[in-house]
């Protein structure tokens, strides 16, 4: 028996996540069919699943934006006519009669899954997630200060395709759920790759947002303490993924006494600085400076140089060779594949093992025993036996006051 993960970006970096050791699910041969953008109507990912599937197989379908693909109006075609791989959000086709119309597709793509998959466990994540993003802002507020979608109902739809209890995550404080995405597009965060796994496992979405928090708060803490960090940690530097750095752990909901990405550091902390490309040079200046404590790391140097190597196109991102044999750190970043700590993107945002290797940098083990505890910190946060208590209640009752 499979477990077919379905959607577009999200199961795409899901399932890079998994191959590199970022992300354990503990199902049954999970099998990622995703595609960058794909639409509910994709027939490359209708076909994709057709051809793989199996009766006794589980199939869990991650939904995305509902504007997927609308570029198909520029071609004025019906979905039973397409022949393109329609992907992608296009602004030139971006009102309220183009999103109308695509929120029909949008359906009719929902349909036609709900109707040739009995079981189909639909996760609404873009759905939950997108209401919380335009919260955030105040986005779709009308006058009796309510949410309410221009062209959807996001109630009556996950009622419609998705499990009862995902109605309830609607009702979540946006302030917790913008932790469950690091950018605009939703792309997931740790605790979103957590909650994606147990909806996945059938657990309780619900619980599951509340459960995830907890216990990566237990595990992040327990790994500080394996890797004898006694100081707070405090990251900042030129480099690209500097403003997707924050949202990759829950960092001021939960790790504000260990972690720190402010403007400036205090004394009394590790200071990390991540470098940009051009910054080898400084680097090996700052070697020989023995009063500054800073930990300096060459990530998007070293970081452009592991992506350019993951497809063709991404040549052209390779850094000019540069000496790295004054480089303090590298010989044990080199204890990793470089491709595990990274993301999928050009943004160089680290994976949640990326991550912890950043945080890692702070602790004076050995190279083989810090890599061991981030790959056991890992399994623990992923193999987590979630369960509500009421010592969880009350510390969430802390947490948000």
């Amino acid at each position: 028996m499979k477990n077919i993960i379905i959607g577009p970006s999200h199961v795409v970096r899901m399932q890079h996540a998994f191959i590199t050791s970022s992300l354990k699910l503990n199902v049954l041969q999970p099998t990622f069919i995703g595609m960058g953008g794909a639409p509910t109507w994709s027939e490359v990912i209708f076909d994709r699943t057709a051809s793989c599937y199996s009766p006794e197989d589980k199939i869990s379908y991650i939904l995305g934006d509902f504007r997927f693909g609308n570029n198909i109006l520029a071609d004025d075609v019906d979905l039973s006519q397409v022949k393109k791989n329609y992907i992608n959000v296009h602004r030139e086709f971006i009102s309220e009669d183009y999103d109308n119309l695509m929120c029909e597709f949008y359906v009719k793509g929902l349909d036609r899954w709900m109707s040739s998959y009995n079981g189909l466990h639909v996760i609404p994540w873009t759905l939950i997630m997108r209401r919380a993003e335009n919260l955030k802002f105040s986005i779709h507020i009308n006058s009796d200060m309510e949410y309410r979608h221009p062209v959807y109902n996001d109630f009556d739809l996950i009622k419609k395709y998705c499990d009862d209890d995902f109605i309830k995550c609607l009702s979540i404080p946006y302030n917790i759920l913008n932790n469950f995405y690091i950018d605009s597009d939703l792309h997931p965060s740790t605790l979103g790759y957590m909650f994606l796994t147990k909806c996945i496992e059938r657990k309780s979405p619900f619980k599951s947002i509340y459960l995830s928090i907890y216990h990566l708060n237990k595990c992040i803490r327990k790994f500080f303490s394996k890797m004898k960090i006694d100081k707070k940690i405090f990251i900042s530097g030129e480099s690209i993924a500097i403003p997707t750095l924050s949202k990759i752990l829950p960092v001021d909901l939960c790790f504000s006494d260990l972690i720190s990405l402010s403007s400036e550091p205090q004394s009394g902390r590790i200071h990390i600085k991540l470098m940009a490309t051009n910054a080898i040079i400084e680097i090996n200046q700052k070697k020989n400076e023995a009063s500054d404590e800073v930990i300096l790391f060459p990530w998007d140097y070293l970081g452009f140089n592991s992506i350019s190597k993951r497809h063709p196109d991404l040549k052209r991102l390779k850094p000019d060779e540069l000496e790295l044999s004054n480089v303090s750190y590298v010989d044990y970043f080199n204890f990793f594949d470089s491709d595990e700590l990274f993301d999928i993107g050009e943004k160089l945002t680290p994976t949640l093992k990326g991550f912890l290797f950043i945080l890692s940098l702070a602790s004076n083990l050995p190279h083989d025993r810090k890599k061991k505890i981030i790959e056991e910190t890992i399994q623990e946060i992923f193999n987590g036996n979630y369960h509500t208590s009421t010592k969880i209640k009350f510390w969430f009752k802390y947490l948000l006051n």
